[in-house]
């Protein structure tokens, strides 16, 4: 873990490349869509959040582990990320969504300190909360006395994620707020086209001699791109901003779900996608391993 913690370029890389680079192309990009009329400025304003919010933490240690990469160096950035995505993902939104590249065109009006404050209630204090009871003994030691408890836990977890999702489509389907199949097929190609461009750009990136990085931090930092966006902080994200919990007037649940759309479509797809990467990535570090005596 300290050798991971020192590998400070790598993390640098990986930070600046998820949370600023990546944001900023794909603001352009859905800018350049909602003009042309290629997507409505709900479903490209989605395609920006779906880009702002840091890595999945589960997904990109076990692909980095799975492909025999530096996971010690997965976790911290993982860890790293989920942390700077609390203040840095609102703040994205707040510039991205209302000004600048945002347009004209975009029905946000968002405010970066409402925001800040609703995701401190609904995304910190909750996270703290959870900290606490956890590291009550009894608590503690409930939970990690059988594995199937845990797995409990995690099962929980993800009914209630899925509840809030198919909640959500109920009432935009209820609304008549569709995504055209056009529309449809146009985010599809969009997302596995910036999948392929920021996983291989990350590839290339880490390969320059001033980063110095090994084979391993390479894969680690590549798994940090092709497992990147988390469903529950983007959702949680989502209903922090004031277009969706009411600044832009009613309709706050189909706002929610064409704005989550992007990324609902873009979770599975990274994780087919990053599941067929992982025996390339450890050809990739086989390559530089020294034959057994």
């Amino acid at each position: 873990v300290f050798a991971a913690a020192s590998a400070w370029r790598c993390h640098l890389l990986i930070q600046i490349f998820n949370l600023g680079f990546l944001p900023l192309i794909t603001a352009a990009l859905s800018s350049r869509l909602r003009c042309l009329g290629v997507l409505d400025a709900p479903i490209a304003d989605g395609l920006v959040v779906a880009m702002a919010v840091p890595t999945t933490s589960n997904m990109c240690v076990a692909l980095t582990t799975a492909a025999g990469g530096d996971a010690a160096t997965a976790v911290l950035n993982a860890v790293l990320g989920n942390l700077l995505g609390v203040v840095l993902t609102p703040f994205l939104l707040s510039k991205l969504l209302s000004e600048g590249l945002g347009g004209e065109g975009t029905n946000t009006n968002l405010a970066l300190t409402t925001t800040l404050k609703r995701l401190l209630r609904k995304v910190v204090t909750p996270i703290g909360v959870g900290m606490v009871v956890g590291s009550v003994p009894a608590v503690s030691l409930w939970r990690s006395a059988k594995a199937s408890r845990r797995k409990l836990l995690t099962r929980i977890t993800e009914v209630l994620l899925l509840t809030t999702v198919y909640a959500t489509f109920c009432e935009t389907i209820s609304s008549g707020v569709m995504v055209t199949l056009p529309q449809l097929l146009v985010l599809l190609a969009v997302l596995s086209t910036l999948h392929a461009i920021a996983v291989g750009a990350l590839f290339g990136l880490a390969h320059l001699p001033s980063f110095r990085l090994d084979r391993k931090k390479i894969v680690a930092a590549s798994s940090a791109e092709a497992t990147k966006r988390s469903l529950s902080e983007s959702l949680c994200c989502a209903l922090s901003t004031e277009w969706v919990s009411g600044g832009g007037g009613g309709g706050g649940g189909s706002k929610l779900a064409l704005l989550s759309c992007p990324l609902l479509l873009y979770h599975p797809m990274q994780l087919v996608i990053g599941s067929y990467l992982v025996p390339h990535f450890r050809r990739f570090i086989a390559l530089s391993e020294e034959p057994g005596p």
